[in-house]
């Protein structure tokens, strides 16, 4: 009987969007090992990611994250074991999310430091099926809107995104709005909505071929990236990170990405008329640079906030206080001996 040769085997339980911007990795491994079997081992709903791509010999659907560990041990020592949203069997945790100067590492980054391996950066790929076709009934030019995500800090108003669906709509733009279920309800012949319990396959290439992607930090938003489809994504902050940027490939490098921001603030509480302003300089063929974006977000933050009643009443106590106060600290200055 013949010696089992030791694959590479990717246990990737989920989540979608980790496996998605994963890929450099698995395709380096691959590239590492040519002729090794490649099998990516996950839960059924994830199963269609990852499985046309050509360097994948075999898909293996297992239920719960507790099969996950026991399949891989069936193979020989030499075995290659990639593991996402795993704990690692030495116990090596996930780099953290931000290094000491705020800035924050790519999900890619982050998983490739859990496998010990080196921090690198690349485009992620999604691989169609060769049979894979859009769906019927969608007009020639249109933006894919997917406004919902599992994090609950990361949603932004229904009416905002519909007001941004609707400027798209006034200018003869197609809006199919994708995800579990649809908020945007409204009635007009371009509003498309795509929702419900799509394959992954059918978002994707409905995503391929469209202007841009509007919605929340999302799988939805990686598979834009892969396929360069320029993105405008509402974020605010994730836990103790009040600004970041988890992507890799052409989003990390800030191109053909707008992120809808205020700082250190949730989605929630930034207004419309900033991301209006950005979608729009899109549609009118004059978008802004990752940098502009970031640089009008903040000023329009600063603006909003000083228009707040609350605010505008703690200043004019605080600033003839604080007037004061430098005058004091002027005249206490020391001075030169004359």
């Amino acid at each position: 009987m013949s010696e089992i040769k030791a694959p590479i085997v990717i246990l990737a339980p989920g989540r979608a969007g980790d496996i998605i911007t994963s890929e450099p990795m698995f395709r380096k491994a691959h590239l590492q090992y040519p002729d090794r079997e490649v099998i990516f081992v996950t839960r059924k709903e994830f199963a269609d990611i990852m499985e046309h791509a050509p360097y994948i010999s075999k898909t293996v659907i297992l239920k719960n994250k507790d099969e996950f560990e026991p399949y891989a041990a069936q193979f020989p020592a030499g075995t290659v074991v990639l593991r996402m949203n795993l704990p690692s069997p030495d116990g090596k945790e996930l780099p953290h999310i931000y290094d000491e100067y705020g800035s924050t590492y790519s999900h890619l980054q982050r998983f490739q430091g859990a496998n010990s391996l080196p921090l690198e950066d690349d485009d992620p790929v999604f691989y169609l099926a060769d049979d894979t076709v859009l769906p019927d009934g969608l007009p020639e030019k249109y933006v894919v809107f997917h406004c919902c995500s599992n994090g609950r800090a990361r949603q932004w108003q229904p009416e905002k995104f519909r007001a941004l669906a609707l400027e798209c709509i006034s200018r003869g733009i197609g809006v199919v709005e994708i995800g579990f279920g649809g908020v945007l309800d409204i009635d007009d012949p371009l509003y498309i909505p795509l929702c419900g319990n799509r394959t992954m396959q059918e978002l994707a290439v409905t995503i391929k071929h469209s202007c841009a992607l509007v919605g929340v930090d999302s799988s939805m938003s990686h598979i834009a990236n892969s396929f360069h489809v320029p993105g405008f994504i509402v974020q605010g902050k994730i836990g103790a990170v009040p600004w970041y940027n988890f992507y890799c490939g052409m989003y990390a490098r800030g191109e053909n990405l707008n992120i809808l921001r205020f700082y250190d603030s949730h989605p929630a509480d930034m207004p419309l008329e900033p991301a209006l302003y950005v979608f729009r300089r899109f549609l009118d063929g004059k978008p802004l640079s990752y940098l502009e974006c970031d640089s009008f977000m903040l000023r329009s933050q600063l603006r909003y906030a000083r228009s707040k009643w609350y605010n505008r009443l703690v200043q004019s106590i605080a600033n003839p206080l604080k007037r004061v106060r430098d005058s004091l600290l002027f005249d206490r200055r020391p001075r030169r001996d004359k």
